[in-house]
């Protein structure tokens, strides 16, 4: 696609220059005029239409990449949301677990293990809210992109009939 959009690319320049020394030259007689025209307006319509082609194929490469991507961040947003709520889940049990009794010599260094692990969990759980959130946005605007290439994709076609 890339060969053929460098191709193109060269035909257009190349029908420009061509498009300058048609003009350059002046009249060559009605007759030849017209046919040389009409030779010449057929060509620019082939490359016309083999460009509309190749941009539409490229667009639709970008549609489909947009699509694949916005798969993808839905999959890893549906399985952060997963192990977000399992963290949450477990933070919830530590939270729940027994006193450590006052009886128990080693309590006081029992307990401050607990605090920490359950600071610790803490924070995992808020830094994977945060990330959960980027994604969410991540895939609000890949969604924008994609509804928008889409509805200007079904508008062009419909111009080209």
């Amino acid at each position: 696609a890339a060969a053929g959009a460098t191709e193109t690319r060269a035909a257009s320049e190349e029908m420009k220059r061509l498009m300058s020394e048609w003009k350059a030259a002046g009249p060559a007689g009605r007759e030849d005029d017209d046919r040389l025209w009409r030779s010449f307006n057929a060509a620019r319509d082939r490359l016309s239409q083999r460009s509309r082609f190749e941009w539409e194929q490229r667009k639709a490469q970008r549609v489909k990449s947009l699509q694949d991507a916005l798969f993808r961040k839905k999959q890893f947003a549906s399985e952060l949301q997963s192990r977000t709520y399992d963290a949450e889940r477990r933070l919830g049990e530590m939270r729940m677990r027994p006193s450590v009794s006052m009886r128990n010599p080693r309590w006081s260094e029992i307990s401050s293990k607990r605090l920490q692990a359950e600071s610790n969990q803490q924070q995992r759980v808020n830094e994977m809210k945060r990330k959960l959130g980027e994604v969410q946005r991540q895939i609000t605007e890949l969604d924008a992109k994609f509804r928008q290439s889409c509805s200007n994709r079904r508008r062009r076609l419909a111009e080209m009939t």
